[in-house]
């Protein structure tokens, strides 16, 4: 099970990390793109010739703002995208029963400095870059599932496992409990935090002011059931 670049899935690891940091009230302004060293990266709205104004994280989160993202994880750090990578696994095994598993990659300064070289400096548009899922990062879509899983189920991150129990007859010879790999209480994130990155996802299906490329349609409906979600394209190369 190899990993793919996961592109603006991974802004909700990204939002985490703001959270942890305690910026996860900066309001930030997108002019459709912003200037790094010598690298100018602009946000999707910008390529098409707009911007996106200041912003707030459950609105980029709906909007789906590289510029948010960009300034936002610079100002969490890489301290604080270290911690929210690990605390959703991500960069590691997930310890699934498969063969063959990737670990992913969460391109923090830690990974830079064993796989980069000296002249490619871990920098702010390094860490940019990361925010919105693209460069060096990678992920296997059931880690991505697991993010999302945590954020869905109040925050609790939990180890996959293929294996839920095994019987002799009608005994009960081994049975998987639930494997917690990190509960968000632990780190310090409350109910309201994480209801700044649910309302994000979820008025990425209900507000008429997220990407076009989403349709608002019933399909993402179920009667009684508020479905959030957030979509993600990626830059790849064709060989």
């Amino acid at each position: 099970m190899r990993g793919f670049v996961p592109g603006s899935t991974y802004k909700i690891m990204t939002s985490f990390a703001g959270i942890l940091a305690g910026v996860e009230g900066d309001m930030v302004n997108c002019p459709g793109g912003i200037q790094f060293g010598g690298k100018f990266m602009k946000c999707w709205i910008g390529q098409k010739g707009g911007a996106h104004g200041t912003l707030g994280l459950s609105e980029a989160i709906m909007r789906s703002c590289n510029c948010y993202f960009y300034r936002y994880a610079n100002h969490a750090g890489n301290a604080a995208m270290t911690k929210a990578g690990d605390m959703f696994g991500l960069g590691q095994r997930t310890g699934i029963e498969l063969e063959e598993e990737a670990p992913g990659i969460l391109p923090v300064e830690r990974w830079w400095r064993v796989n980069k070289t000296a002249s490619e400096r871990f920098s702010e548009a390094s860490i940019a870059n990361m925010a919105i899922g693209q460069g060096a990062v990678e992920a296997s879509p059931l880690q991505m599932a697991g993010v999302a899983a945590a954020v869905g189920n109040g925050g609790v991150a939990y180890r996959p496992h293929l294996l839920n129990k095994v019987m002799d007859g009608t005994e009960l010879i081994r049975e998987q409990l639930p494997d917690v790999r990190a509960n968000f209480k632990d780190f310090g994130l409350t109910p309201q935090k994480l209801e700044l990155v649910r309302r994000g996802m979820w008025r990425v299906v209900n507000d008429q002011g997220a990407p076009p490329r989403l349709p608002r349609s019933t399909v993402w409906m179920w009667p009684g059931r508020r479905v959030p979600l957030r979509t993600g394209a990626r830059m790849a190369r064709s060989s």
